[in-house]
């Protein structure tokens, strides 16, 4: 009686039940997925040589490239102001 109940329900609004099924089914594939890649990084971790160093910097990178490209930045500026300066000082000093 119950079994012939719930599947009766089921089919009434087949919009809402195949929405639940494929929510359900999306949600059972990605914890399949999500639990694949953690056995397979730890599986990658214990194969892995035990001689291996592993560092990692206390400074991001990133500043220190940011750094890099504002003093080259810096440098091309200067260059330009100079090359405009030399530019517009020969353009003055030329006869029309």
């Amino acid at each position: 009686m119950p079994l012939r109940l719930i599947l009766r329900n089921l089919f009434k609004r087949p919009l809402r039940f195949t929405l639940t099924a494929l929510a359900l089914m999306m949600a059972v594939f990605l914890v399949c997925v999500l639990q694949s890649l953690v056995v397979a990084l730890d599986a990658g971790v214990r194969d892995a040589k035990s001689d291996r160093l592993v560092v990692q910097s206390a400074v991001s990178h990133a500043s220190q490239f940011a750094d890099t490209i504002v003093a080259q930045l810096r440098q091309h500026c200067t260059e330009l102001q100079l090359a405009a300066a030399g530019a517009s000082s020969q353009s003055s000093a030329v006869p029309p």
